[in-house]
Order: structure tokens, then sequence, then C-alpha cells
């Protein structure tokens, strides 16, 4: 009885492991084409639009997104590096097609001291050919302490698949 029970809880282990990477992959609509996979994982070019910003905020910027396979998430955009961090962050699939994403980063005074840190949660929906996504996001600021200081700025943005182009 005792091995019987090592035995379940090792399988449980193991499968609570592999269901996330599993459902990272599962492809949006038939695909034919192994080298387009239909999944958010990869790298893409992405387009903020934040309709009327509040004072200092950039309302239109470009970014890069890392999707890994295992569910985590890296951006750089086009923003000042001296006023904010890269964001990390995780993502997972939400239903068909859709992915939801959570990320923070870090902004830092003119001295180069981070001040605050922004949580920005989005639904992702990934288009039919798996080679674009749009959805709305909603950003939270809080004080470096962790106090909500400014909640529910909201906007929408797309993004691109970066494609492997190899040279003729």
């Amino acid at each position: 009885m005792k091995t019987m029970l090592v035995k379940f809880t090792i399988t449980a282990a193991l499968l609570a492991a592999a269901i996330p990477t599993a459902l990272a992959q599962v492809p949006c609509a038939a695909n034919n084409d192994p080298f387009r996979p239909r999944t958010l994982a990869g790298i893409w070019i992405a387009t903020i639009n934040i309709p009327d910003p509040p004072p200092g905020v950039v309302g239109n910027f470009q970014a890069f997104h890392l999707y890994t396979l295992d569910g985590r998430f890296i951006d750089r955009n086009t923003n000042s590096a001296l006023s904010q961090s890269n964001a990390f962050g995780e993502w997972g699939v939400k239903g068909l097609c859709q992915y939801a994403t959570t990320f923070l980063f870090f902004q830092f005074d003119e001295k180069g001291v981070a001040t605050t840190y922004v949580k920005v949660r989005s639904t992702i929906t990934l288009s039919a050919n798996g080679d674009e996504w749009s959805g709305p996001f909603v950003a939270d600021l809080y004080s470096i302490d962790g106090k909500l200081l400014a909640p529910g700025l909201k906007g929408t943005h797309s993004g691109k698949r970066i494609r492997l182009e190899a040279m003729e």
C-alpha cells in the first residue's frame, strides 16, 4: 500500500509538471507545417497603445516580447532604459487561441533609484495562422514596498511573430 501511494504521488507530480508545457504547445488550428507552430511561444514585436495616457506615460510604443515554452515572459520596450527595467513575468493558456500574461517592471527616478513598479495583466488572442495576436491589458502602479498607487490603466496591444529568414 505504501509503495502504491509513493508511485501515485510521483506520477501526480510528474503530470503536474508536464501539463503547463503541453498546454503551451496546443495549436490554435490545424497545422500541417511543423516550422510554423500555432502557439504563443516565440519572439514577437509588439505595438502598445494607451489611449489618453496620464502625464509622463508614453501612449504608443513598441517592444520585443519573448514567450518561452515553459511559460516565462520577457519584455524590452522602446521606453528609456534609464527610466524603467526590462519586464519579467509568466503566461499561460486561457482557452482556445487565448492566453493570459502577467508581468512586472521597475520604474526609476532621475538618479536611477527604483521608486515604483508596474504590474501588467493581459489577455491575448492568437490569430488562426499563428503569426499575429492582439488583446486588452490593464496596468497597476505600485510603490516599491507594494502599496497600490494607481490602479487600472487600460490599453491594447498587438504582436507580430518574428520568423527565421534564412539568407539566400
